[in-house]
């Protein structure tokens, strides 16, 4: 499989994830010398989990499949560039190469305003996977706001 092939994967991976409740628009793949180890998306929601990251929880996958916590030689494909948290477990895990669609700041549209609200900057404009994944985290914005608001 091609790089591309392996994000497509963590992106239908957040749609299903998210479409489901689970949690946030985001998903993961690892994959080694060209085969997919773990396909995983968000599930804080669904586990009252704060650390049930897609990233996390597709190394969890990953380690289990291989049957080792040492992940050298793997390529992690995220959504969105890893958090603080994600990062930690990517680097404990020896994960090789991370490649990731939208950046911490695009993901940080969604987030409460000084209100208390749901929110979201503006609707994504543009082509490509990158569209996609921005796409997938601005419905995500419209349902949280929908849902505060009573709709």
């Amino acid at each position: 499989m091609k790089t591309h092939e392996f994000m497509r994967l963590a992106i239908a991976s957040a749609r299903r994830g998210y479409r489901k409740g689970w949690g946030g628009p985001f998903g993961a793949c690892i994959a080694k010398e060209g085969r997919v180890l773990a396909v995983a998306h968000n599930s804080v929601l669904h586990a009252r989990q704060a650390t049930r990251h897609a990233e996390i929880c597709a190394i969890e996958e990953a380690s289990k499949r291989l049957k080792t916590h040492q992940l050298a030689g793997c390529e992690l494909y995220s959504t969105t560039e890893p958090c603080v948290m994600c990062f930690a477990a990517i680097n404990w895990a020896r994960i090789g190469r991370i490649f990731f669609g939208t950046s911490i700041a695009d993901a940080k549209k969604l987030t409460k305003t000084s209100t208390g609200q749901w929110g979201y900057v503006e609707e994504p404009t543009g082509g490509g996977m990158n569209y996609s994944i921005q796409s997938a985290m601005f419905q995500y914005g419209v349902q949280l706001a929908n849902a505060s608001s009573g709709k």
